[in-house]
């Protein structure tokens, strides 16, 4: 038992670190890891009948109840045109919130395998969002084009593809968005609360409910962060900047004449949005690089905050192992000189800073020594 009992000696852990530097960290690939994750996440989702079923019932139903109610709407009012828009990119993008349980559950997962080193975080994060890929698209698909064409958008395959396509980014980057909410959340319990209040900000700032020009300067920077406020943007100015609005004169009016502007540039200006059609792909590209910006956040805050049972377990392991190794083989501090100036130098030093000293440099020895035995295995 006193030879079980024994701790390792530190040559051992010098010739493990030696052969296990000669050993790559990952046994696959960035990309080949990645795709390995992307197979497993999308398996994992299509097995999940019950829920493709009741998303692919809300997404039709919802479509339609949209739909009739606002069947066939006059887009000269702005403000019904606006708020189908939003609804509908607010149907879309909250509602990937449910994702929030599933990734919380599969973090746990992710922490044990990452252990091991079985893959990259990044590679995790990546594989999650495109697997959820899919799902998205095609609720975009379906509920967009109900929404669409039954609502009386106008009749033109330009603004119909800046719709979808706005959904689609929109979706993705509010999932995005809630993959960093969940890896900041030590439980559900405070993953939910926190999506909630995530969902309002992202429907108060997007535009509709209070105008850009309403909007308190303080809070402004939140109006301009938010993704849904761009995708509205983006499909908004996209409608009224089509060749049925770029117009002067409608029913009898010369808007050129009277505002200065165009029937589509006049009604984008009642809601304060900027009828610029540069804000189109421009509203695209930042959603793409908000998508981008939350799944290296996402990254970040797996791998280096980290609520793991586990891990706590290992690291007070390590301080008891550390604080044995003290007990059993000695202070190993060097001897004082000789010297007079090294004595006097040394009694200087207070007993607890060099106490409290030794102690770091034994656990940092201990923390890198269990890192390098915990890759290998």
């Amino acid at each position: 038992m006193r030879t079980v009992d024994t701790p390792c000696r530190i040559e051992l852990f010098r010739d493990v670190v030696q052969h296990l530097m000669q050993t790559p960290t990952y046994r696959q690939s960035f990309w080949a890891s990645t795709w390995t994750l992307i197979d497993r996440q999308m398996t994992i989702t299509l097995r999940n009948k019950k829920f493709l079923r009741a998303r692919a019932l809300m997404v039709v139903l919802g479509g339609l109840i949209y739909g009739t109610t606002f069947f066939q709407v006059d887009l000269a009012n702005v403000q019904v045109t606006l708020g189908i828009v939003y609804q509908t990119a607010i149907f879309l993008s909250v509602g990937q919130a449910s994702e929030i349980p599933a990734f919380v559950a599969a973090r746990e997962i992710y922490y044990k395998q990452r252990r091991a080193n079985f893959y990259r975080t990044s590679s995790f994060v990546i594989a999650y969002l495109a697997a959820a890929a899919p799902v998205i698209i095609g609720e975009s698909i379906v509920f967009g084009s109900l929404v669409y064409w039954m609502c009386g958008f106008v009749a033109e395959i330009g603004p119909f593809v800046v719709f979808l396509l706005g959904m689609m980014l929109s979706s993705m980057a509010l999932s995005s968005s809630f993959v960093v909410l969940s890896a900041l959340s030590a439980n559900l319990d405070v993953a939910q609360p926190v999506s909630t209040l995530s969902n309002v900000l992202f429907s108060v700032f997007a535009g509709f409910v209070v105008p850009m020009g309403q909007i308190p300067g303080y809070f402004s920077w939140l109006y301009w962060v938010n993704p849904v406020a761009w995708c509205l943007r983006a499909v908004i100015v996209s409608q009224y900047r089509s060749s049925s609005f770029d117009v002067c004169i409608d029913s009898g009016e010369n808007y050129c004449e009277r505002f200065n502007s165009t029937l589509g540039e006049y009604l984008l200006s009642q809601y304060d949005v900027p009828s610029k059609e540069e804000w189109v792909w421009g509203g695209m590209a930042y959603l793409v690089l908000a998508i981008l910006v939350f799944v290296a956040a996402g990254t970040h805050f797996l791998e280096h905050k980290r609520f793991d049972q586990a891990r706590r377990e290992q690291r007070l392991a390590t301080r008891g192992s550390v604080a044995h190794a003290v007990r059993y083989w000695g202070d190993p501090r060097p001897s004082v000189a000789s010297t007079s100036e090294s004595k006097s130098s040394n009694a200087k030093r207070s007993p607890k800073k060099k106490e409290r000293k030794l102690h770091l440099q034994l656990e940092q020895q201990g923390s890198n020594a269990l890192a390098a035995a915990e890759a290998w295995w």
